[in-house]
């Protein structure tokens, strides 16, 4: 609950900043990425799989949560992307919606 937490402020954080310093966005970014790597590892590994996905889906909070972050991060494109480094954008548009793809496909299977 605390990582999915995390992951969302981090989320409003950037919704709300437009004028935002790139190395302030490029951290969030590849925190964001860390994140998902390991939520996608938890949930597909078969030690850890069915505690972690009981976990994110048992309560009715933790399955709201849960689905908010997935749909959120899955979706393509971000307003703030424009002032930011390219390498920075390919990571925020290539790895993170994929790896949020990924994970909420496994969740939601």
């Amino acid at each position: 609950m605390s990582i999915l937490q995390l992951l969302v402020s981090e989320m409003d954080r950037e919704a709300g900043s437009h004028n935002e310093l790139p190395e302030i966005f490029k951290e969030r970014t590849f925190l964001m990425r860390e994140i998902l790597i390991l939520l996608n590892r938890l949930v597909s590994s078969p030690s850890y799989s069915t505690t972690v996905l009981r976990e994110l889906t048992d309560t009715r909070d933790m399955a709201s949560l849960t689905v908010d972050v997935t749909t959120r991060l899955s979706r393509k494109g971000n307003e703030s992307e424009q002032q930011q480094e390219s390498m920075v954008k390919q990571v925020r548009r290539n790895e993170i919606v994929d790896l949020a793809r990924l994970f909420k496909k496994r969740v939601f299977t």
